[in-house]
């Protein structure tokens, strides 16, 4: 079983409770953050009566790692897959509420202080003469409004360790539900290290 880390202590304790019930002894609980074996966090508990199940041992593997192109201010992603930011004031939102994973044109500017940022970003925005929404692109991968833009549904993947083509490839689906099927899925190696002891 699985679910988010930041769970309530109580819920977390009634999971356990019932499942050791169930499984007598045999449940380990573990907590995990994918950033272990993927380019991106997300911290997950999961319950297991799979024998010597260990947290698997860190993997050198980075956002930049993954990316077909441009630069990122962080060395792992937030999976944070949806409501994520918009090519104008999202810059902001981002930066005050730590959402997006958003990918930066220009390598100078990806290094540069939060604060430094967001006092260039208007000028920027309104130097490239962006006036659309992103929806008016027709490649994930162009910095419409100059600055910045957001992962791709391939990149999307790789951070969930997810085979690049697996979700990209499904025709006739918009990126929206894309994104939400990648946002509930599980990080592939995660599963596959949980589970490599049945092999």
């Amino acid at each position: 079983m699985e679910n988010v880390a930041s769970m309530r202590t109580a819920d977390r304790d009634k999971i356990t409770e019932e499942l050791t019930r169930i499984f007598d002894d045999d449940v380990q609980l573990l907590k995990i953050d994918s950033a272990l074996v993927a380019p991106a966090h997300r911290r997950r508990l999961y319950w297991t009566n799979i024998p010597h199940v260990t947290v698997p041992e860190p993997t050198v593997i980075n956002y930049a790692n993954i990316l077909e192109n441009g630069y990122v201010d962080c060395d792992k992603a937030n999976v944070l897959l949806s409501g994520n930011v918009t090519l104008t004031n999202g810059i902001f939102r981002h930066y005050k509420m730590n959402i997006g994973n958003i990918i930066y044109k220009n390598k100078d500017f990806a290094k540069l202080p939060t604060e430094e940022k967001l006092a260039r970003y208007p000028s920027i925005l309104a130097d490239s003469g962006y006036k659309g929404k992103a929806h008016s692109v027709t490649d994930e991968l162009d910095f419409p409004n100059g600055c910045y833009r957001h992962p791709s549904i391939r990149e999307y993947s790789r951070l969930m360790t997810v085979p690049e083509d697996y979700v990209n490839g499904v025709a006739g689906v918009s990126k929206t539900e894309k994104l939400k099927t990648l946002g509930l899925a599980f990080t592939v190696d995660v599963v596959a290290h949980l589970l490599k002891g049945l092999a």
